[in-house]
C-alpha cells in the first residue's frame, strides 16, 4: 500500500529548530539546512547576511546570545503562525531575556521538497536587542 508521502513544511520544520534551540541543541539545528542555504537576520546591528548555510549565522549570531543576552528566551509555545503555506511559512514569536527584554521576533522559513531550510529571514527587535544587550559589547541599559 505504498503511497506517496506528504512532502514536509516549513512549520514542521521550524518546530524541530525551535525544539532543538531549547533544548540548546545548536549544531544539530544546522542540520535542518540545505547546502547554501541563505540566512538573513536583522537584529541589533542592523542586516545581517549569511549564504553558507547556518555555520556563519551560529558562528557570528547565536554564538553570542549566551554572553549579551543573558536568559534569552523564545516562547514556542506562544507563537503565532501567521503564514502556514507549505513550502514558506511566517511565524512572530516572543522573545525575553532575564534583565526587561520582552518583545516579538517574526521569522520566515523557506524549504525544499525534503524539507531542508532553503532561506531563513529573523526579522528580530533589533532596537531591543541592542538595549537589553550585556556582556562584553555593552552596559546593561539605564533604568
Amino acid at each position: 500500500m505504498g503511497g506517496i508521502l506528504p512532502k514536509p513544511t516549513a512549520l514542521e520544520t521550524a518546530t524541530k529548530v525551535y525544539t532543538l534551540f531549547g533544548e540548546g541543541k545548536i549544531p544539530e539545528i544546522g542540520e535542518l539546512y540545505a547546502e547554501g542555504g541563505m540566512v538573513t537576520w536583522m537584529g541589533d546591528k542592523g542586516k545581517e547576511e549569511h549564504d553558507d548555510g547556518f555555520g556563519g549565522f551560529a558562528a557570528g549570531v547565536l554564538s553570542r546570545i549566551p554572553v549579551e543576552w543573558q536568559g534569552f528566551a523564545l516562547d514556542w509555545d506562544k507563537r503565532e503562525v501567521l503564514i502556514d503555506a507549505g513550502p514558506k511559512c511566517l511565524i512572530k514569536l516572543p522573545a525575553k531575556t532575564s534583565n526587561g527584554l520582552d518583545t516579538y521576533f517574526v521569522h520566515y522559513y523557506e524549504v525544499n521538497d525534503a524539507g531542508k531550510i532553503l532561506k531563513f529571514m529573523a526579522l528580530d527587535d533589533g532596537a531591543g536587542l541592542a538595549k537589553y544587550r550585556v556582556g562584553t559589547t555593552a552596559a546593561e541599559p539605564e533604568n
